[in-house]
């Protein structure tokens, strides 16, 4: 998706394929519908119009939820926003940058010397991520203190070190292209 500019100064960049993002569950749904459909007699299919219904509003809202999250660049520093939750730092606080893991795949992210400012109205939430129980010694990384730590940017160009988004980080945080940190 392209990004968008809010004034000179201030470059904002969204999600740039929603289709990637979107494939995984959009497949897992029609596994569902397909399973149900070969396993239930067809008296019972009734219910199915109702599953996909259901469903394909709750993917049109990942979409839209996608679609809030952004990458906003400026002199100033940089703002990763999510629905309900900002990460912000000063440039002079990007030490280079990492290759991260999620469920979703590997990603490329901006790492900080110090930890960021987050706010938001989900922000008092974030901590119950710390106290959840493990699963056999694993937990998500991307709780508060990770979001503290990187902000993710290949999400927002395929391939950001050579776009315009690349050219705006090495411009304000040269050190994001030289130095590959763990």
């Amino acid at each position: 998706m392209a990004q968008i500019s809010l004034s000179s100064s201030k470059r904002t960049f969204r999600v740039h394929s929603l289709v990637r993002w979107l494939a995984t569950p959009a497949i897992a749904c029609a596994v569902i519908v397909a399973i149900i459909y070969f396993v239930s007699e067809p008296r019972d299919r009734v219910i199915l119009p109702w599953m996909i219904l259901i469903l394909g509003i709750a993917l049109g809202f990942v979409a839209l939820l996608l679609y809030m999250v952004r990458l906003e660049i400026s002199p100033d520093g940089i703002l990763y926003g999510l629905p309900g939750i900002r990460v912000r730092t000063a440039w002079d606080n990007i030490e280079g940058y990492a290759f991260r893991s999620s469920a979703s795949g590997q990603y490329t992210a901006l790492v900080m010397r110090q930890p960021a400012q987050i706010s938001g109205w989900l922000t008092p939430l974030m901590g119950f991520s710390a106290a959840m129980p493990t699963i056999e010694g694993m937990r998500a990384r991307r709780g508060i203190g990770e979001m503290e730590k990187a902000i993710p940017i290949s999400m927002f160009a395929a391939d950001w070190r050579d776009g315009e988004l690349g050219s705006l980080i090495r411009q304000y945080a040269p050190a994001a292209f030289d130095n590959l940190v763990s």
